[in-house]
């Protein structure tokens, strides 16, 4: 069987065409190890996240960087509470808030500052960690609005690590 270095502990999206499925199983032999993906422009990660999980049993599944512009706290809730799920309390979520600017245009998210763009992300994982807990979340934030929104299930250990 092929091995992989220790040192390639992440894959891109193009490598889940080109084998990643071989690579993340060899990867189990270098000892302790993270699934970590780099998100793509032109693809989902969510799924492929589900791949990763689905041929494993030990490692631990993640985003390099998933960008927090792209999703509703909502939503991406319930996006990790469903990978945590499937991967049987092995997800790590990895954020930031949208540092090329020129991505954040082009796809109609406008050219906030990244004050501004920090800013959201700080009340984006507020509004997540509230979310996780299970219980009926009031949120009246400068970015989000929420009036008794309920995240059910919630993570398998009790929370994701962020």
């Amino acid at each position: 069987m092929p091995r992989i270095a220790p040192e390639r502990r992440y894959f891109s999206m193009s490598s889940l065409a080109d084998g990643a499925e071989l690579r993340m199983k060899c990867a189990l032999n270098c000892g302790p190890c993270f699934g970590w993906l780099i998100q793509s422009p032109v693809a989902v990660i969510h799924s492929p996240a589900a791949a990763v999980a689905a041929w494993t049993e030990r490692v631990r599944i993640g985003h390099m960087v998933l960008c927090g512009q792209f999703r509703h706290p909502a939503l991406l809730a319930k996006m990790i509470v469903s990978l945590d799920h499937f991967s049987g309390g092995r997800f790590d979520l990895g954020i930031g808030w949208g540092s090329v600017p020129d991505e954040m245009e082009r796809f109609g998210l406008g050219d906030e500052p990244p004050a501004v763009r920090a800013a959201r992300l700080r009340e984006t994982l507020e509004v997540v960690q509230a979310l996780l807990t299970g219980e009926p979340v009031n949120h009246h934030g400068r970015f989000f609005q929420m009036e008794n929104a309920q995240q059910q299930p919630t993570p398998l250990n009790g929370q994701i690590p962020i």
